[in-house]
């Protein structure tokens, strides 16, 4: 199992909604921290992430500093 995804919600076929839901469904993988990477950073966008089981949620475009320090936080 990875030890972090970086989850994009809007892709193709299966959103990062449903990939999530399904992560955390899964007795293998459901420890492992998802995190939500979206150019769209309004409120619903942020609720539905955490509703699906994301752990933190990270708007694009990315600073590096905050993305550095939420990965180390997951990973730490």
């Amino acid at each position: 199992a990875p030890d972090l995804v970086l989850m994009d919600l809007d892709m193709p076929v299966l959103d990062g909604f449903e990939a999530t839901r399904r992560i955390k469904a899964d007795p293998l993988t459901e420890h492992v921290p998802v995190v939500a990477v979206s150019g769209c950073a309004l409120p619903a966008g942020r609720e539905l992430a955490f509703a699906s089981g994301c752990e933190d949620f990270l708007a694009k475009p990315l600073d590096i500093a905050t993305f550095m320090a939420v990965i180390h936080e997951h990973l730490a």
